[in-house]
């Protein structure tokens, strides 16, 4: 199998470590990125590890086709990419990174390119993977409520893993953004050339609810306090990057639990293993991550606008 990588900064060699750690047999990786740095740092992974390893600035420098490409640029410049990517190779499958596209007429054009040959497309937002076990407990509960409280989370990137979530457990029932409250405030992103803004956003999905907070606060580090209930039923915990501690109540039992959670350099392996095998795997398809995209892409452009961005012809956020 020939599997590439484009875009290795620091994502894409997350994607680049796992895939070298996994068991995956017979295979050709390509490492693609037009900055000799990414390249050279994706170099320092590899010593030791015995696989057919590649190194290009682009894609056409190699007559190989490939079976699986792993997009990992940022959103301003995927569709280039994707379009790049079409242009001399026939992937059978892909993975891309949110934030997906940058404006809105891109995830059409898109669909058309993977449309085109078949290709079957997933976007990397992870949770309803990292938090089965979670997910699992409230496969039975008809109406939930499921709160996202915290600070400097980056609420315009990473909501889109909480909505994802959120409509997964609600068995990808139709869901809708009914309220926002964001601040007036905007700031930059550790990405150069984006930005973040906090707030309020509102959702359901059937009798579902959904609410993400994030509250800006200068000299504090991420934090994420996540709160589901319904019925009998009440998960409180902490999401500290790495692991989810908390407690599960049914009735009147309570139950204290601590959760590892897998880095993404432990994921894509398996995750690639998945696809090989079956066809599918847990992360949302791209037609179900662009409906988690849409909800908020408007909303976002509009903030941004009132709040000194107008000057941007797209929405500057990955």
């Amino acid at each position: 199998m020939n599997l590439a990588i484009i875009g290795c900064g620091k994502i894409g060699r997350f994607h680049l470590m796992s895939v070298l750690n996994s068991n995956l047999k017979n295979i050709n990786i390509f490492v693609i990125d037009i900055s000799k740095n990414n390249l050279d740092e994706c170099k320092k992974l590899v010593k030791l590890k015995k696989k057919n390893i590649y190194y290009l600035s682009y894609a056409n420098e190699t007559n190989k086709n490939f079976d699986f490409v792993i997009i990992a640029t940022n959103s301003v410049d995927r569709l280039k990419v994707i379009h790049d990517l079409y242009y001399y190779k026939k992937p059978k499958f892909i993975i891309l990174e949110k934030f997906l596209f940058n404006n809105l007429d891109s995830y059409k054009k898109a669909k058309i390119m993977f449309d085109s040959i078949n290709t079957k497309v997933w976007v990397n937002q992870w949770m309803g993977i990292g938090f089965s076990e979670l997910s699992n407990t409230f496969n039975d509960v008809k109406n939930f409520k499921m709160i996202i409280n915290g600070t400097n989370w980056n609420l315009c990137s990473n909501s889109l893993h909480f909505i994802d979530w959120f409509h997964f457990i609600s068995n990808r029932k139709k869901i809708r953004l009914i309220k926002t409250k964001l601040e007036n405030l905007v700031v930059n992103s550790k990405r150069s050339g984006f930005y973040e803004t906090f707030g309020k956003l509102y959702f359901k999905s059937a009798n579902n609810e959904l609410l993400l907070n994030c509250e800006y606060k200068k000299k504090s580090n991420f934090k994420i306090f996540i709160s589901i209930s319904g019925e009998s039923k009440n998960i409180e915990c902490e999401f500290t990057g790495d692991k989810l501690v908390g407690s599960i109540q049914y009735k009147k039992n309570k139950k204290k639990f601590k959760m590892n959670i897998k880095y993404l350099s432990e994921r894509t392996g398996d995750i690639i293993y998945d696809i090989l095998k079956k066809g599918e795997c847990s992360l949302p398809t791209y037609n179900q991550s662009v409906i988690h995209h849409k909800l908020i892409f408007k909303t976002l452009k509009d903030h941004f606008n009132k709040n000194g961005l107008k000057k941007y012809n797209y929405l500057p956020v990955t």
